[in-house]
């Protein structure tokens, strides 16, 4: 009588039991890369704005290039910007409070996403130090940028 165990047998049955679990992994996965799944993914953007978009980052220079080629005229003029004197907001909820935690004026509290802008009319072209009050407050816990 024949050994069930006999190498014939087992190496029959692991590749069997192999070709079964192969073809049960590509079916799952056929199912995660089917058309339909990949297809339904949208975005508002063409393939072509996206490249113009990310085309531009390259070609903006970085700050030690520009520094090299820039006019080095420090002018004295100081412009203060008022955190109240935004001229315009998307997609932020703006709350403004007046001497708020002891900070005398107007300070805006801006959402956790969005845009502010502000507008600076600069009389002399040259280049500025540039400083910020900022205050962080508690929020969804996202990272400070």
């Amino acid at each position: 009588m024949k050994s069930i165990w006999n190498k014939k047998c087992i190496h029959g049955k692991f590749h069997r039991l192999t070709t079964i679990i192969i073809a049960g992994i590509c079916t799952v996965m056929s199912g995660y890369l089917s058309p339909s799944v990949v297809g339904s993914a949208q975005t508002q953007q063409r393939l072509k704005d996206y490249e113009a978009i990310s085309d531009s980052y390259n070609s903006v220079i970085g700050y030690r290039e520009y520094l090299k080629q820039a006019d080095q005229t420090r002018p004295d003029e100081v412009y203060v910007i008022h955190a109240n004197d935004y001229v315009r907001t998307s997609d932020m909820k703006i709350t403004e409070y007046e001497d708020y935690e002891g900070e005398e004026g107007t300070s805006v509290c801006t959402g956790s996403s969005g845009l502010i802008e502000y507008e600076v009319t600069i009389k002399t072209a040259g280049l500025y130090d540039m400083s910020i009050r900022y205050y962080p407050i508690k929020g969804n816990g996202s990272s400070i940028q």
